[in-house]
């Protein structure tokens, strides 16, 4: 009896018991069985196949692993699991390459695919003895890791050759890490691994003092800290790479465009948003300022004196 059959049957007697949804549900699991046993079509697995065939002698194991893979969903041929676990095994993928040989009835095969089954059955076995398995994750879980020509993103789980392996975990807007595993035959090693941002500290300085002056960054609020408020300088870790400073009091804008790296520290002036030079305030204090403007002005008032009398 066909799977679609027996669901069938089942949904009858169901249905008597517990009602239409539960028909409706026995229907719906019938539907997804069909599509998942499909027509077998020989000549697609064929074409598929021989790609995969040239992807793996062209020494793309990755394709030649996805398109066997795909192949045998649409004939399970001996041929393709053998090219299928093949690509497994170069990709370290051990255990599963395992698997696929061992979906093959060797009591049935021809002596030439025979033959081929045991040769790729020795060198799983081979690469097993001299192999050591390593599991890695990543966060974010969209970084790339990069291993003996291998790559995954997020996680892999590989059998390698044993030895000294550098690992590389990378990610946009993340900082690169390499890391250094020693792999021992017949044994597991797990890393896990967090990247951090990859940042630089941008400090923007408002000569006039930060009170009253909004800044965005990206067209978004720069936050101002209380205790900043009061000086003229204000400090941020941002992302590497091109960013745009807008700095706005009242009615004067001053937009700024700078790119930052990574552990950098950058300083950017909005001179033309600010008020009376703070610094100069804090080196002489208030009292200082006015006697410089009373100093100032006595200055003109002498030299308008002086072309007075010489007239006279």
């Amino acid at each position: 009896m066909s799977i679609c059959n027996h669901l069938q049957t089942e949904s009858r007697r169901i249905v008597a018991d517990k009602g239409a949804l539960r028909w409706g549900l026995a229907l719906f699991v019938c539907m997804v069985a069909g599509l998942a046993h499909a027509k077998p079509d020989p000549g697609k697995a064929n074409a598929l196949f021989k790609e995969a065939k040239a992807a793996l002698e062209a020494g793309d194991s990755a394709k030649a692993e996805k398109l066997s893979t795909e192949a045998a969903g649409y004939f399970q041929h001996p041929a393709i699991f053998l090219l299928q676990a093949k690509s497994l095994r170069l990709l370290g993928k051990l255990d599963q390459a395992t698997i696929t040989l061992r979906k093959i009835n060797t009591r049935k095969l021809s002596k030439g695919l025979k033959q081929a089954w045991s040769v790729e059955n020795k060198a799983l076995e081979k690469r097993r003895k001299i192999s050591g398995e390593l599991k890695l994750r990543v966060r974010p879980s969209t970084a790339l890791i990069e291993v003996q020509g291998l790559s995954g993103k997020g996680g892999m789980r590989r059998w390698l050759v044993a030895g000294k392996l550098s690992v590389t975990f990378s990610a946009p807007g993340h900082q690169t890490r390499v890391e250094q595993v020693q792999l021992k035959a017949g044994e597991t090693e797990s890393l896990e691994i967090q990247l951090n941002p990859a940042t630089g500290t941008l400090i923007v300085d408002v000569s006039g003092g930060l009170r009253d002056v909004r800044i965005q960054l990206d067209d978004k609020p720069l936050q101002i800290l209380a205790a900043e408020a009061a000086g003229d300088r204000t400090s941020k870790q941002v992302l590497t790479g091109q960013h745009e400073l807008i700095c706005r009091k009242g009615k004067v804008v001053q937009t700024q465009s700078f790119t930052i790296g990574v552990g950098e520290i950058l300083i950017v002036k909005c001179n033309k948003v600010g008020g009376f030079p703070l610094n100069l305030r804090q080196t002489l204090g208030w009292g200082g300022v006015a006697a410089g403007v009373a100093m100032l002005s006595y200055g003109a008032w002498g030299l308008q004196s002086y072309f007075a009398d010489a007239k006279r």
